[in-house]
């Protein structure tokens, strides 16, 4: 996205201590940072606008990552249950970026109490990260005794990919 004119490194490195690669002003950043959980994670309007076209580049997955990173340390007002999905998409499109050591950091921070069907799949995700087969393995089977779940297709194709970097397995 070519249009942003400030490099995040500029804006936010001294303040948060994150690498930013992704021009944006300093108005966007705090635009996509007041916004609610739901507007800024499970709509185009917040980080997905980010990677939303066919030619996203890692460049705008490490955007996205960090975008999601700074609301998850900034947004202390948003239920600990959403900051972690929040964080789980940090990790994923640090994933996708192929920058696994970044992506099993906030990989870390988002588990839910009370989810064992959710901590399956980031369970299952950091497995992946982490080359263990068997770990990936295992916690597909946790998630599959649970009825009804969508991401048991995701470790499913983290298994049948395993060998292959995050953005192809996804």
């Amino acid at each position: 996205m070519s249009k942003f004119t400030v490099l995040l490194l500029l804006l936010l490195a001294t303040t948060s201590g994150m690498t930013f690669a992704k021009e944006l002003s300093k108005a966007e950043v705090e635009h996509f940072l007041k916004l609610e959980f739901w507007d800024f994670d499970q709509t185009a309007t917040g980080w997905r606008k980010l990677t939303s076209n066919k030619d996203t580049t890692s460049e705008d997955r490490l955007a996205a990552a960090n975008l999601c990173r700074l609301y998850f340390e900034r947004r202390k007002d948003v239920p600990t249950s959403k900051l972690a999905i929040v964080a789980f998409h940090a990790g994923q499109n640090f994933a996708f970026a192929n920058r696994s050591k970044e992506a099993l950091a906030v990989f870390e921070k988002s588990f839910q109490q009370n989810k064992p069907d959710w901590n399956a799949y980031v369970k299952g995700t950091i497995a992946f990260l982490n080359q263990d087969r068997s770990e990936l393995i295992r916690q597909r089977a946790i998630l599959a005794r649970i009825p009804g779940q969508m991401n048991l297709e995701v470790l499913d194709r983290l298994i049948k990919n395993f060998d292959k970097p995050y953005a192809i397995a996804y």
